[in-house]
């Protein structure tokens, strides 16, 4: 099975659409997105995600978000809670049915598409969050709980082995080749991608959040930073059947 995964959209249904084209001219009908999905309620955002999902629908495409910092998390949360209350009717991979071809994951997820097991882990930290406001475009849910990370800790590795680990979120000893804002939530929250990463020692490792292509082995896992929206290196094809990473956008 072919899928694409992309790095960060933003909600921007141009960029996202063009995404999407170049996946299906490939023929793949599938994408993960990598977090800052662009989940907001505002109309601009509503439009544009209806613009995606009509762009999808006539295509025969499905997209399935992992959540970004950037996204209106209230929202999220409420369509991915269980519909006794009040969360949106699940897909047989466990998303939520956000729109007919846009799913929503849960903070933390793992599911079996095709042979492969994937793990999603949602959440990062806004660097810009003293310029936003709290409740309105910030949200304190935006990073990673311990109960989170513990969860993962949990997993029984001995039962199923994660091929594909998707985060908005790096490890803590990514090699990004700049120098990093030093900010607290930042650090703690990649320290928890590292922790999560060396419980499930996943196959690949795919992340955005940094708008930056980083492509390097962490301690056994192939890690790919994507860019974002329109940009090269935006947008990764593999293939599950024999574990590979097929073709990036150029």
């Amino acid at each position: 099975m072919k899928l694409a995964i992309f790095g960060d959209m933003h909600g921007n249904d141009g960029a996202a659409i063009a995404a999407i084209q170049w996946a299906v001219d490939r023929d793949v009908k599938v994408a993960i997105w990598a977090g800052d999905c662009g989940l907001w309620t505002s109309l601009q955002h509503v439009i544009s995600t209806d613009r995606i999902n009509a762009f999808s629908l006539n295509n025969g495409f499905t997209n399935f978000w992992v959540g970004g910092n950037h996204e209106h998390w209230p929202t999220w949360n409420q369509v991915t809670a269980p519909v006794s209350k009040g969360g949106a009717v699940k897909d047989q991979w466990g998303f939520s049915i956000y729109r007919s071809n846009i799913r929503l994951a849960p903070r933390v997820h793992t599911w079996k598409m095709g042979r492969a097991w994937f793990a999603g882990l949602a959440g990062a930290a806004s660097i810009d969050r003293r310029y936003r406001t709290t409740g309105v475009d910030w949200f304190p849910e935006e990073t990673i709980t311990e109960a989170e990370i513990a969860s993962i800790e949990k997993m029984n590795t001995d039962k199923f082995h994660v091929n594909y680990f998707i985060t908005h979120d790096a490890a803590v000893n990514s090699p990004f080749g700049f120098s990093l804002y030093e900010d607290i939530p930042s650090f703690d929250n990649r320290e928890k991608i590292s922790r999560a990463v060396r419980h499930l020692h996943p196959d690949y490792h795919f992340h955005g959040h940094y708008h930056k292509f980083l492509y390097w082995d962490n301690g056994g896992t192939t890690t790919i930073g994507l860019n974002m929206e329109a940009d090269k290196n935006s947008v990764v094809i593999i293939d599950t059947e024999d574990d590979t990473v097929f073709e990036f956008r150029p």
